[in-house]
């Protein structure tokens, strides 16, 4: 055999088999590519098409349903004349629990239903005692709406409101009596 014929067979061999390698890389490319995109595509345009603007992974930001959302930011004068019950509670103790029980309600707007009375057990308020935790001797509870719907409590101690700045509980009493106006809905 003549060595130049032998080398350019063999060079045409390695060239051809060089081609088919590169195919055979370009083909595994493409087709990992299209087995990503067949995988993941279907669930990006599933939860563009089908986002739930209430689901709390929602990309999409839209404004709170619930106007009283952030009822516990408000200005009391606010808070006051929004909230259609205001109860006072005093904390007794039993055994290893203090319970919650509604001592007055000091606002009850009418035509509003509302489920307590003074004596019953306020539940949600009642816990168990923790050792070397003060708790005070009650709390103050606003609840909106119809049926009423609590929105934000606070504890009081020797008649000061703790979370609302240690406003005293006649302080309380008279903004009321006397609502602000200008705080109204």
């Amino acid at each position: 055999m003549d060595p130049p014929k032998e080398q350019d067979t063999s060079i045409r061999a390695i060239r051809r088999l060089t081609i088919s390698v590169w195919a055979l890389v370009l083909v595994l490319v493409v087709n990992t590519a299209l087995q990503l995109l067949t995988g993941f595509l279907p669930a990006m345009f599933a939860r563009t098409l089908f986002d739930d603007p209430h689901s709390p992974t929602s990309v999409r930001s839209y404004p709170s349903v619930d106007p009283m959302a952030d009822f516990y930011d408000w200005p009391l004068d606010k808070q006051v004349a929004n909230a259609s019950v205001i109860v006072l509670t005093k904390f007794e103790q039993d055994g290893p629990r203090i319970k919650s029980m509604i001592s007055e309600i000091l606002k009850l707007a009418p035509g509003t239903t509302f489920n307590y009375r003074v004596g019953d057990e306020y539940a949600r308020g009642s816990r168990y005692v923790r050792e070397n935790t003060s708790y005070g001797d009650g709390e103050i509870i606003f609840f909106t709406d119809s049926p009423a719907t609590m929105r934000y409590s606070s504890t009081y101690q020797g008649g000061r409101l703790l979370g609302l700045g240690d406003l005293p509980i006649d302080v309380l009493r008279q903004k009321i009596a006397h609502p602000s106006a200008s705080e109204a809905k």
